[in-house]
């Protein structure tokens, strides 16, 4: 056996027994610390690998987290538009009611069954296919009329 590069003759070696038994100990010390280190290593790889799928389900959930409420804003604008919309016909509809009253308070025909239909705009005030004179078309026009494109039309189907 050598020790240090020297070689020690075998009945020598009772002497340096201790020593001998010292760097097996430490060997074997060193196997178990790589094989612990091994362990860890194998854990943290695992670990690393948890942590990468935790981030990427993360990172889908931002994702659809996102895409939901971009859903949920575009649906809510619809809805608003939707509404004013709505808001915008029902105040036409009350109009048209209101014109359909004034056009009986008038006299402009004779009764309900009468008026078949009408169209009122910026150009003409039209009542069952007749154009009705500059002063009552003011009249309708400047009370009805806001906008030059403002128009309403009435028609009772047959």
């Amino acid at each position: 056996m050598k020790i240090n590069g020297r070689q020690i003759p075998a009945e020598d070696l009772a002497k340096h027994h201790d020593v001998i038994d010292h760097i097996v100990a430490s060997f074997h010390q060193q196997e178990t610390d790589i094989d612990r280190l091994r362990i860890e290593q194998a854990e943290m790889e695992y670990k690393r690998k948890q942590l990468e799928s935790l981030t990427q389900k993360l990172a889908d959930d931002r994702e659809r987290l996102n895409k939901e409420q971009t859903e949920q804003s575009e649906a809510q604008e619809q809805m608003l538009k939707d509404k004013e919309k709505l808001e915008r016909d029902q105040a036409k509809l009350a109009s048209t009611m209101e014109i359909v009253e004034l056009i009986l308070k008038e006299h402009l025909v004779n009764s309900k069954k009468e008026l078949k239909s009408f169209t009122l705009n910026a150009a003409v005030f039209i009542i069952n296919g007749i154009k009705q004179p500059a002063d009552v078309h003011q009249r309708y026009k400047s009370q009805f009329i806001h906008e030059p494109v403002d128009q309403f039309d009435y028609l009772v189907k047959p």
